[in-house]
């Protein structure tokens, strides 16, 4: 998203991922959903100015949090060994 703009490129493995999600893991303690994108970055120059983003710090993703319709049920996970395998697709079972 940010790979032709005149600074570092953030988007495309920035360290701000980690951070993000440990947002949206407090925001979901306090019944809040999230959603990260990067997709707004192409237009960082409006961003900058609709939200007041000094000249000197760069739009590395934008967060949207709100109160969601409804809370998703806890989610039931298939056990590792049931969908990836090791090497190759058709490698033997991940095991962990």
């Amino acid at each position: 998203m940010d790979r032709d703009f005149d600074r570092y490129t953030l988007v495309g493995g920035a360290s701000v991922y980690p951070f993000v999600w440990s947002i949206l893991l407090a925001a979901r303690d306090h019944d809040l959903g999230g959603v990260l994108t990067t997709l707004a970055i192409r237009e960082e120059p409006r961003l900058r100015e609709l939200l007041g983003v000094p000249e000197e710090f760069a739009v590395a993703a934008m967060l949207a949090l709100g109160h969601p319709v409804r809370r998703p049920k806890r989610l039931r996970r298939t056990p590792v060994e049931n969908f990836a395998t090791t090497d190759r697709w058709d490698g033997p079972a991940f095991t962990g």
